[in-house]
């Protein structure tokens, strides 16, 4: 059946047939008409005026058919809609044209009448009839190049114009309203001009005829209004002259156009809009005809009227130079496209070949997503031959979880006019073997080589499995194949998400195994790496499915709990982790037994992923020092103690920096029990801190321990102590040359012994203080010299060799120090304030002192008792046989300066 628009084209194309005939048979009579009665009218002999007046009179009834043939003829289905609607405008500005004629006739031919209101619409009409006419989009050149052709038409016009028509209403002196009139008419003829030229480019296919013979009749015009604007002005206007039969001319060439329109069919899309390439001569033949007025209308004599004609000649000579540089680097252009229309058409035999041996798949997919073409690579990808694939739906050969992602992406494509992509899809010509690829696809409809989607296909089977398997290992720990710690804080960050404001139910175990190092140090890395595979086989056993375990780093490993609402659920599997962990695991043909310290922490709504791993760290920092083995839980309280050991930390560091300018040490006098004078001193570092007052080596020496700043730290109280020392001595020499000498005792942590320049640090303490070596004692503790017993004797044997001596700091509270005495160069033993806060009471505790005491005499070592407060321990002490002692009842740690008078007199208050 028809489409509703095809039956007007078809049942009564013989009516439309017979109307055409009609329409041109009026034209053709009109034209022969105007021959005979101009004929008639310019023949020599007869009456000319009454031959003018019929003429004139001839014009209506002639016009009027012409305007019924302009209004019905391009009334045609088939016509393009935008031509119908340019042909009503041209009509209705000749039926204005004509109508003014009428009134003009009718008015007995007035200077200044509501004629010329009506005839002045005629040109804007004119201008919007031609200006509907369909136009094919211009190229930024082609656009220039017709904007510089219609400045030389219309600077070539409006200056004859000026010359002929303006000028002269100018010059009359006419009132206000009539010259207004007189301007208004050529500058109409201005824009008839210019809608004749754009008539001349517009209009494509079948339509062109008309157009031309419609820009034709505008041109006709033009010249008749520039000759009875001559005329007017001049009072030689002459009714049914010359000019008027150039109007009626005018006329007759729109309606010719218009019967023109009716015969031409509606052009299809690529003639409808196809732009006018040629340039057109009338910019140059408007340019010469310029200069021959130019050349003719000066005669010699120069005006202002002259002058301005010279400045448009100059305008419209300079636009025909540029125009002629247009037209070269055309010429250029239009010779490079030739040289790469040849290279493209070379370039097709080698893309062919291409294609056909490419490894890349090339497709081409139609709009209901049919594959319409196939290259020979389809069988070498998937197995399939492309004839057999041509017809096939593409989703055809897609995993069917991907099949609905692809028709969204060929959707988008191909109603989007966009490229999409690259994406990747598994894709299988049995649907057994799935291959992974990568597609790009390009909307080419527009093509008129493709019209269709182009896809580009690339196998990238080998490359997804290196990817998938790069991925694993980014994200997972190769020793134990557990999360690893980036993927762990990924899934606590997706699983605070998910819980939104209220993530009570997340919580974070943190886990450190206790006494790995030994592991490691005893039996080696390879052992040790089996231990933590076991234990990663243990974690997953001793927690569910759905919780996630993690290796964070060495001996570190973490689990995330999700729907833990209660304590209770995290501690069960807290404990599930400590006994398994504790199950001794046989290494290198030994049971081996580990302990587990873990830190829980549950998440609260200000929690973010970094603030719950830190808080369950905590936590197991604080495991570890319960005595490890075992589990606690986080509370806020922890994490304050935690910042403010990190505040004392970063203090402690500032401070050491600082050449230790916040620093003191004091000085305990050490004496002998028998007669209470001072023997030595013992120097004990405090810290003045500017906010929280003096602070206690209990405090701040295990953060020094901890971060290696007690190695700065001791050597600075080393040379202070020494330098102090020195001075003290050379005072008492002074007081009493016979006074035995002052020794100085000072403390070495465990990371001073570890330190290889401990040595050469003592002697330049000395050196600088000069101290004589024997007055310094450095004293350790037990527990130093049995953690680490062959570092240490070799540490100790080097500064011994200087000439210090050296003394055992809490002699007594270890259980091998007896065994290690013989083998260290010990001069001193300190008894720990344990056994002298016995002594008196008798008892195990005095035992032992009395067996230190023989034992230190036997070995002919000094033992000095620590922490004596009252007379009586002194007395007993002494009773024992123990040579010195300090303590409270001599006196506390003093600064320098308070301490200074006790030595100068040598008794301790």
């Amino acid at each position: 059946m028809p489409a509703p628009s095809d039956v007007p084209a078809t049942r009564h194309a013989p009516v439309r047939d017979r109307l055409g005939a009609a329409f041109q048979a009026v034209v053709v009579a009109t034209a022969a008409a105007a021959l005979l009665l101009w004929g008639w009218r310019f023949a020599p002999g007869g009456d000319a005026a009454a031959k003018a007046q019929l003429c004139a009179n001839a014009l209506v009834p002639l016009g009027v058919g012409l305007v019924v043939v302009l209004w019905l003829a391009p009334r045609r289905a088939d016509v393009d809609r935008r031509a119908r609607r340019a042909w009503r405008d041209l009509a209705a500005a000749v039926t204005v044209w004509w109508l003014a004629g009428v009134l003009w006739e009718l008015l007995g031919r007035p200077p200044l009448s509501a004629a010329d209101g009506v005839q002045l619409l005629f040109f804007p009409l004119v201008l919007l009839g031609v200006l509907r006419f369909p136009a094919a989009p211009l190229e930024r050149e082609e656009r220039l190049r017709v904007w510089l052709d219609t400045a030389m038409v219309l600077s070539s016009g409006a200056a004859v114009v000026w010359y002929l028509a303006l000028w002269p209403a100018i010059a009359r002196g006419d009132d206000l309203a009539q010259l207004v009139v007189n301007t208004l008419y050529p500058l109409g003829d201005v824009v008839l001009l210019f809608a004749a030229y754009v008539a001349l480019r517009r209009g494509g296919g079948a339509t062109r005829g008309a157009v031309r013979w419609a820009a034709a009749g505008l041109l006709s015009r033009f010249a008749g209004d520039l000759l009875y604007l001559r005329q007017s002005f001049t009072g030689a206007y002459d009714p049914g002259g010359l000019s008027d039969l150039m109007w009626l001319l005018g006329c007759l060439m729109l309606a010719a156009g218009a019967c023109a329109q009716r015969r031409a069919s509606e052009p299809a899309a690529e003639e409808r809009t196809a732009p006018q390439t040629r340039a057109s001569l009338l910019p140059y033949v408007s340019a010469v005809l310029l200069l021959v007025f130019f050349a003719v209308a000066v005669g010699g004599a120069w005006t202002p009227r002259t002058l301005v004609l010279l400045a448009a000649t100059i305008v419209v000579t300079s636009l025909v130079f540029v125009r002629q540089y247009m037209v070269g680097r055309e010429h250029v252009r239009l010779q490079g496209a030739r040289v790469r229309l040849e290279a493209e058409r070379a370039g097709e035999a080698r893309f062919r070949t291409l294609v056909q041996n490419s490894s890349d798949l090339i497709l081409i997919v139609d709009g209901r997503g049919i594959v319409r073409f196939a290259s020979p690579s389809l069988e070498r990808m998937l197995g399939v031959r492309p004839e057999d694939a041509e017809g096939q739906p593409l989703v055809t050969f897609v995993h069917p979880d991907d099949a609905a992602d692809a028709a969204e992406a060929l959707a988008v494509t191909r109603s989007e006019h966009r490229t999409f992509g690259p994406s990747q899809y598994r894709v299988s010509g049995d649907g057994a073997t799935w291959r992974a690829v990568e597609c790009m696809a390009e909307n080419l409809y527009d093509d008129p080589a493709v019209r269709g989607v182009l896809i580009t296909v690339r196998d990238v089977t080998e490359r997804a499995r290196l990817e998938a398997q790069l991925i694993h290992q980014a994200f997972h720990d190769p020793l134990t194949g557990l999360a690893n710690r980036a993927l762990f804080r990924d899934r606590v960050e997706h699983a605070l998400a998910r819980e939104g404001r209220d993530p009570h139910g997340v919580v974070a175990l943190f886990l450190d195994l206790d006494d790995f190092k030994t592991v490691n140090d005893s039996l080696g890395h390879r052992e040790g790496d089996r231990l933590l595979a076991v234990v990663a086989d243990r974690l997953l056993n001793a927690t569910r499915g759905c919780d996630t375990v993690a290796r964070l780093g060495g001996d570190e490993f973490g689990v995330l709990l999700e729907n833990a609402h209660a304590d209770a659920d995290a501690v069960i599997v807290a404990e599930r982790i400590v006994n398994s962990v504790r199950v001794p695991i046989t290494l290198a043909g030994q049971d081996v037994s580990v302990g587990a310290s873990v830190g829980i922490a549950r998440a609260r709504s200000t929690d973010g992923a970094e603030e719950l791993l830190r808080n369950a760290d905590v936590a197991m920092y604080r495991a570890k020092q319960r005595g490890k083995s075992t589990y606690e839980i986080f509370a806020p309280a922890m994490h304050a103690a935690v910042v403010d050991r990190m505040e004392l930390e970063g203090d402690l560091r500032r401070a050491v920096a600082d050449d230790c300018a916040e620093m003191r040490v004091h000085y305990q006098p050490i004496v002998e029990l028998a007669d209470g004078k001072v023997a030595g001193l013992e120097a004990l570092v405090r810290w003045q801190h500017p906010r929280r007052g003096l602070v206690q080596p209990t405090v701040f020496i295990p953060a020094a321990e901890s971060t290696g700043l007690i190695v700065p730290l001791g050597r600075w109280v080393l040379r202070e102590a020494c330098a102090q020392a020195a001075r003290w001595q050379a005072a008492r020499h002074a007081a009493d040359p016979l006074a035995p000498p002052l020794t100085i005792t000072v403390n070495l942590s465990a990371r001073q012994l570890q330190d290889p320049s401990l040595a050469d640090d003592v002697r330049a303490a000395l050196d600088d203080a000069g101290l004589p070596p024997h007055a310094l004692v450095l004293e350790i503790t037990e527990s130093v010299i049995i953690a680490e017993p062959s570092a240490a004797l070799a540490t100790l044997a080097a500064v011994k060799a200087l000439g210090v001596r050296l003394a055992i700091d809490d002699f007594g509270t270890g259980y091998s120090s007896l065994g290690y005495l013989q083998q260290f160069p010990v001069d001193v033993l300190k008894i720990d304030k344990a056994f002298v806060d016995g002594v008196t009471r008798g008892g195990p505790r005095a035992a032992l002192t009395r067996t230190i005491v023989a034992l230190g005499d036997s070995l002919a070592l000094h033992c000095v008792a620590e922490g004596i407060e009252d007379e009586l321990q002194r007395r007993h002490l002494q009773a024992l046989g123990c040579g010195y002692g300090q303590g409270f009842l001599f006196a506390r740690p003093l600064p320098a300066d308070e301490i200074e008078a006790m030595i100068c007199d040598g008794v301790a208050a």
